[in-house]
């Protein structure tokens, strides 16, 4: 699971990691992911992880033995982490309006 800049052409900027970290997620099959999987993956902390999901950005099962267990155990599909990603996918700013002297017609003359 590579996603150096070697595996992408052209300069690293914002798109070049987003499209890297949706190229890793997708090199994970239909294996599942635990938070601290996609935490590495993503070079955060798990608790980030873990605050994605409880704020519902991030996708995750709780496949923990019973439902009131303490420690959750979350599961993140390959899919819902690729979802995620796109998701966050910086957005091309709308073009700024050209700038316009304002004409007032009249000249005055500062001497």
């Amino acid at each position: 699971m590579s996603c150096g800049a070697h595996d992408f052409e052209g300069a690293p900027n914002e798109l070049w990691y987003t499209t890297a970290m949706v190229h890793a997620a997708t090199q994970v099959g239909s294996r599942w992911l635990k938070a601290s999987e996609v935490a590495a993956l993503l070079a955060v902390a798990v608790d980030k992880v873990h605050a994605w999901i409880a704020s519902g950005e991030l996708r995750g099962h709780d496949l923990a033995e019973r439902s009131s267990a303490k420690r959750p155990r979350w599961r993140i599909s390959p899919e819902d982490l690729q979802r995620f990603l796109l998701s966050r996918q910086s957005r091309e700013a709308p073009p700024k309006p050209a700038l316009r002297r304002k004409n007032s017609g009249e000249v005055i003359q500062f001497y």
